[in-house]
């Protein structure tokens, strides 16, 4: 029903890879620890930085509140210098914010480095092992494919003159050839609505609910319409 090739978002050493083909996982499951230092270091640098400007600002916050009290005492500060004060601990406000961002953003690319499941299936392709170097800008194999088993869906092409006549929700049936004579159900869920103008015949596709992991993706099934 879903398929997706996983690869990695940043540069970085498999640490560890949790999974192996045939696993069953659900969505969240961690299945690769990624290693990066130079993001640990850069996510380090961010919150230092932002630390820092914090710190300024808070300083700045202070004069300035001080400023404004004594200043209702007429003569006792220049308006000069509270705008000043004004204008600087605004400034550092916004290089607080700016590094604040930052540092977020690095927290987030740390999050990178822990590899989860989008959603529950099965790991059906493996090519990545630990001390292996990933790379964000190469997308010529995925590190891993994970496929949804436990729903899938059925595509069968139908002839023009039969798909008129179905309906979103029909059930038809149909047979696999690992299971020879066992007859099996789908429900109709999507229609094309379009006429394949080679083959005169419309695609649809069919709900099977496969919770007992009795069929596989990929598999060829014969449908039958009476």
């Amino acid at each position: 029903y879903q398929e997706v090739s996983i690869f990695p978002k940043v540069n970085g050493y498999v640490k560890t890879v949790q999974v192996d083909i045939g696993s069953k996982v659900s969505a969240g499951s961690l299945l690769m620890v990624l290693e990066a230092p130079e993001l640990v270091q850069a996510a380090l640098q961010a919150k230092e930085k932002y630390a820092r400007t914090r710190a300024d600002y808070s300083i700045d916050k202070e004069h300035y509140i001080r400023l404004l009290q004594a200043s209702a005492t007429s003569g006792a500060i220049s308006p000069l210098d509270l705008s000043t004060i004004r204008a600087k601990m605004e400034a550092d406000s916004a290089v607080s914010n700016a590094e604040n961002a930052n540092w977020q953003m690095q927290q987030t690319m740390l999050g990178y480095l822990q590899v989860r499941a989008p959603f529950a299936g099965v790991i059906t392709e493996r090519n990545i092992h630990p001390g292996a170097l990933v790379s964000a800008a190469e997308k010529d194999k995925p590190m891993l494919e994970l496929k949804e088993i436990a729903h899938l869906r059925l595509q069968a092409d139908i002839p023009e003159n039969i798909a008129g006549n179905l309906r979103i929700n029909d059930t038809m049936s149909f047979h696999v050839s690992a299971f020879p004579g066992r007859k099996m159900t789908g429900i109709i869920k999507r229609k094309s609505s379009n006429i394949n103008p080679r083959f005169r015949s419309e695609r649809i596709e069919m709900d099977i609910m496969n919770k007992d992991g009795l069929l596989s993706p990929g598999m060829f099934a014969d449908v039958v319409m009476y």
